[in-house]
């Protein structure tokens, strides 16, 4: 993944979305080399609050190590990263998350001895506590049609829908930006249409998103 526009200096009054809104997220000349390999090099990248968005590339381009920078899991090796107004360039994970941003890794991370339902709960008291962590599970399961497979454990699940489980964990937190990171592979392509209305459902919260693999449009 390379540069794609000239490095501009942020600000709140330069970084603005519809009607004046500031910029969600913005990178400005982020890059990451493992030793002689540049995998990011030099991107300046901006997302406004409410828009839909999708990287696409082939294998090895740089999606997902740019993801990983953006949500703390890998260290740039140079440039800006600024989410919600503060620079979380180099930020640990866990702060970035309480930032309001969530992400669904390449590869699912989800507790194979746990039921879908328990996923979702655990998800859901973090945002709105422990008393109406159930209602809020139980509306997730409806809305993402997996009610079907509620008190199955993840670690019996096909991977499509442990695809899923961990698309309604991120949902659950409500965060302000999600990421979906290879979102469909798995996934029996009669579920990508019921993928997309979830991402639109996102952005109605106010969340902006990024994903990819999936095609998608601005808000």
């Amino acid at each position: 993944m390379t540069r794609n526009s000239p490095a501009e200096p942020f600000s709140r009054s330069e970084a603005s979305g519809p009607q004046g809104s500031p910029a969600l997220l913005q990178t400005t000349g982020l890059s990451k080399a493992f030793g002689g390999v540049h995998a990011v090099a030099g991107v300046d990248f901006r997302l406004r609050r409410g828009e839909l968005r999708c990287l696409i590339g082939p294998n090895g381009a740089g999606k997902s190590t740019f993801f990983k920078m953006l949500s703390g899991q890998l260290r740039p090796t140079a440039g800006t990263i600024i989410f919600d107004g503060h620079d979380i360039t180099g930020e640990p994970q866990h702060r970035i998350a309480r930032l309001g941003m969530g992400i669904k890794n390449q590869v699912p991370s989800v507790w194979d001895g746990l039921s879908v339902y328990e996923h979702f709960w655990i998800a859901a008291r973090r945002r709105v506590g422990a008393r109406a962590a159930g209602t809020a599970a139980d509306r997730l399961l409806g809305e993402l049609g997996l009610e079907a497979i509620a008190g199955r454990e993840v670690g019996a699940l096909a991977h499509g829908e442990r695809q899923w489980v961990e698309i309604g964990m991120v949902v659950a937190q409500q965060p302000n930006l999600i990421l979906l990171d290879e979102p469909t592979a798995g996934m029996a392509p009669m579920r990508w249409s019921a993928l997309l209305i979830c991402c639109a459902w996102s952005t109605s919260m106010p969340a902006s998103l990024l994903s990819s693999t999936i095609c998608s449009s601005s808000k």
